[in-house]
């Protein structure tokens, strides 16, 4: 009977071949398979798009495939919150990380909220696969949960443009989507009257009527 050391070895020795295949296929030019891609990407304008990022991200991505195959996926995964670092979904056995706030709040209304953990329980997880966006030929963007393929309907996806192109706009400041984003168990949360309650609660102890006034129209604008 293999020991947890050993089925860990083993899946990071696949992972390593696969990785391995994938940089031999890239220093002839192929796509992994011994192939050209052949979908390299092209501004309106005819620009090309260097395809050397889009082919890194694809070997990693076919890691990530061949390590999701070979989880027991018999157990629902479920959502937690380390002390330090991102939201992570628990999934035959290894902590998978999800870095988006827009995914946490899409997974969280399928397998609850997550649920708080130390670091010593998070320690019992090996580390897993992290939950990303993945994008074929075809179709819709989709993620790997739970040994099956989930669409993503509303997402935004980028289109691909040169560096020349996109050099024609000067650079401004970083818009963080994940500090933005909210998701719907916090918001239902947030508008309970229990949390109204006490927010007006506060107010009145630190506020004078007129900030109190000011308060209230600067809420019920939001």
């Amino acid at each position: 009977m293999k020991t947890d050391d050993e089925e860990r070895l083993r899946r990071e020795l696949r992972a390593t071949t696969a990785v391995n295949r994938q940089l031999l296929a890239q220093s002839g030019g192929g796509n992994g398979n011994g192939k050209g891609s052949g979908r390299a990407s092209t501004t309106a304008g005819g620009a090309g798009v260097p395809a050397a990022p889009r082919i890194r991200r694809e070997g990693v991505a076919r890691t990530w495939l061949t390590a999701l195959a070979e989880l027991d996926v018999s157990e629902r995964p479920f959502l937690v919150r380390p002390p330090k670092g991102p939201v992570t979904l628990v999934e035959g056995g290894t902590a998978r990380p999800v870095t988006s706030s827009l995914l946490v709040a899409t997974l969280e209304r399928t397998f609850g909220e997550p649920r708080p953990v130390s670091d010593a329980e998070l320690a019992k997880w090996s580390d897993g696969v992290p939950v990303e966006v993945l994008e074929g030929p075809r179709g819709a963007p989709f993620i790997i949960v739970a040994g099956t393929r989930h669409k993503l309907r509303g997402l935004p996806v980028p289109y691909p443009v040169s560096t020349s192109d996109a050099e024609m706009f000067p650079s401004g400041p970083v818009l963080n989507v994940a500090r933005s984003n909210v998701s719907r168990l916090r918001y239902r949360r947030a508008m309970k009257g229990s949390e109204q309650r006490r927010w007006l609660a506060d107010q009145f102890r630190a506020k004078s009527p007129r900030q109190l006034l000011s308060a209230l129209i600067r809420r019920l604008g939001r």
